[in-house]
């Protein structure tokens, strides 16, 4: 197998990688935006629940504190990077083949 062969193999396999690895992020963003919403959501109602007993705060005392943080515009743009990076490697191996093929008709060309 020649080195030409093995870039565009490796090359195809960190597009491949990329395409999953963002779709991968893109449902786990997904997931935990829905999980941060739900639990937000639950904490209202309990709020309201307990809200003639002091609310949480006062039934669970000091970590009753709620902080959920939210990277889903992060993860958004690493995802994108990822895609990009994937994109690179299969435009990059796609330019190899159309310089080698150009060097080949020259070649040819120049022989016959």
């Amino acid at each position: 197998m020649c080195t030409l062969d093995q870039i565009a193999i490796l090359s195809q396999a960190v597009s491949s990688l990329a395409a999953e690895t963002s779709a991968a992020l893109a449902l786990i963003g997904k997931e935990m935006s829905e999980i941060r919403l739900y639990t937000l959501q639950n904490r209202m109602a309990l709020d309201y629940v307990l809200a003639a007993t002091g609310g949480v705060c006062k039934v669970i005392g000091p970590e009753c504190c709620i902080t959920i943080d939210d990277f889903s515009g992060k993860i958004s743009n690493i995802t994108k990077e990822i895609n990009q990076t994937g994109q690179d490697a299969a435009m990059s191996h796609k330019q190899s083949w159309i310089e080698n093929d150009q060097f080949i008709i020259v070649l040819w060309r120049d022989y016959y």
